[in-house]
């Protein structure tokens, strides 16, 4: 009984001893959290990056953009739009409109090839070129002019702008030489680029993805445009499409312009995505124009200001109105059915 009595004496010790131990060490990792893991995400890591030789007076204009776009794109399945333009970058002093910078829009496929719509002032080339280094684009598939205007050719012909600093596959327009339509043609040619025209009908697919032109008319030559009183309305003008999701680049389309690509296409109007003809200008975003358009959201870019009247008529319709001059860069992307606005 002795001895039965001890050993239980003896095993109540350890277990004191034991809850002891215990509570010392947990007194001891009192605070220190338990590991935890972050959950998986898409979202690229924003870093503070420029290329060695970028002259520091344009640093403020570059995108937090820095990933590799194409592969992002590929990896989501997604169709990425990015908007190119900045704000605030004085182009020319002596101008009246010293803060228009133009339209230049990045658009990925989802199996990663490239197409640039437009590439902004030659001015803008030197943050237009290093915007497109900091997505990880190393070549462009494909280069699309909606017309020749210096806002919109002027960063790929311009001396270390986009034909200088990227290979490019193919480039395309509408083939009618004003201004700057020689120019284009030349460059091409001395860089091995293949140029083609592109008119109303003509019909382009990036696997999953339909690009449709709406716009100009094949009948017009460069002899017949050049009696066209306003240029902007023989802008390549196209649709794309990716499943459900649709989107329009009317370039700098005017109202008179509007009205005839209504009248020709007016059912193949009506998107989920819209980039605002002429910057977001009263020359151009009629009423009948508009309507039929009836984005889901509705862009204006490459230029100080948009026309209050424009900006009203698109949010008439229920769309979103997003510019430059109050979002900064625009990224948006869809999956084939929904439309997402992308912060960064």
């Amino acid at each position: 009984m002795r001895g039965t009595s001890l050993r239980q004496k003896v095993k109540i010790a350890l277990c004191f001893l034991l809850c002891l131990a215990m509570a010392v060490c947990l007194l001891a990792c009192e605070g220190v959290p338990a590991e935890t893991t972050a959950p998986p995400t898409t979202e690229p890591v924003v870093r503070s990056f420029a290329s060695a030789d970028f002259p520091e007076e344009l640093k403020p204009y570059l995108s937090p953009w820095d990933f590799d776009a194409p592969k992002r794109a590929k990896q989501e399945g997604r169709i990425h739009y990015y908007f190119m333009s900045n704000l605030g970058l004085v182009m020319d002093p002596a101008s009246e409109t010293p803060a228009k910078w133009g339209d230049s829009c990045l658009i990925v496929f989802p199996n990663g090839q490239t197409m640039l719509v437009d590439s902004g002032y030659d001015g803008y080339a030197p943050v237009l070129v290093e915007n497109l280094k900091r997505l990880g684009i190393q070549q462009l598939d494909y280069v699309l002019f909606s017309h020749e205007h210096i806002d919109h050719v002027g960063g790929a012909l311009s001396q270390g702008g986009v034909f200088d600093s990227f290979p490019v596959g193919r480039a395309y327009w509408s083939g009618i030489q004003y201004p700057k339509g020689h120019e284009v043609r030349q460059q091409c040619q001395d860089r091995g680029i293949e140029l083609k025209t592109v008119r109303s009908g003509y019909v382009l697919r990036f696997e999953d993805v339909r690009l449709e032109v709406l716009w100009p008319e094949v009948y017009y030559t460069t002899e017949s445009a050049q009696r066209v009183r306003d240029q902007n309305n023989l802008c390549v003008v196209f649709r794309l499409e990716y499943g459900e999701h649709s989107s329009l680049f009317p370039g700098d389309l005017y109202t008179k312009g509007e009205g005839q690509v209504l009248q020709k296409v007016g059912d193949r109007l009506n998107v989920d995505l819209v980039k605002i003809c002429h910057h977001g200008q009263n020359t151009s975003s009629s009423a009948a124009f508009v309507q039929q358009v009836s984005p889901k959201l509705a862009i204006a870019t490459g230029f100080m200001t948009i026309d209050p009247l424009v900006e009203e008529a698109y949010r008439s319709t229920g769309a979103t109105v997003l510019t430059d001059l109050t979002h900064g860069y625009i990224h948006v992307s869809s999956d084939g059915s929904d439309l997402v606005h992308e912060p960064g």
